[in-house]
């Protein structure tokens, strides 16, 4: 990208620290993870590709699971203590917190980047979220802002991923690579 001023990187990202997350899993017909999402202000995503909530959020992932995010360290831990193992015939709630980690990638050049390194049908717009694949890896992409996304990754693949989006970020953009 000719003109581009490359001490300015056009997207930047950070780990978000302090991030409380937990996997929501309900069966076909439940009714006790939709009764107690809703009496802790939260509700189950309609449909594919939804977010309900700003925080915590709950992200779709399948039909079957939601993912509740939180900035607020231990946030999601009443709605797992509600659903641990053995308390409700057809949902459950685990913490995974220390499994998963925020990536937050920020920039005026978001949408031409993400469109280098994702499929344009992963992109979600604002308020949504999308399974996809970086790096040959499993993330899932959510979008708060127009100029902001999540990435959800497994935390032990967060080294790899990063160094494969500073590639990405670099060859796109044109920002001094070395060949």
């Amino acid at each position: 990208m000719a003109g581009k001023n490359i001490a300015e990187p056009c997207v930047q990202w950070q780990v978000l620290q302090g991030m409380s997350i937990a996997s929501v899993r309900r069966m076909a017909g439940d009714r006790d993870v939709l009764e107690i999402l809703k009496n802790l202000g939260m509700r189950w995503p309609e449909s594919t590709g939804n977010a309900r909530g700003d925080d915590p959020v709950v992200l779709w992932k399948r039909p079957s699971e939601a993912l509740v995010v939180s900035k607020q360290a231990g946030r999601t831990g009443e709605l797992v203590a509600l659903l641990e193992a053995g308390r409700s015939p057809s949902g459950i709630a685990l913490d995974v917190s220390e499994q998963i980690t925020v990536l937050e990638v920020r920039g005026p050049a978001l949408n031409e980047w993400l469109a280098q390194v994702v499929d344009t049908y992963s992109l979600p717009q604002r308020g949504g979220v999308t399974n996809a694949r970086l790096a040959e890896i499993h993330v899932l992409i959510f979008r708060p802002e127009d100029e902001r996304v999540w990435i959800l990754v497994e935390r032990t693949l967060v080294s790899y991923l990063d160094a494969w989006l500073c590639h990405t970020r670099d060859v796109a953009f044109s920002v001094g690579v070395v060949q």
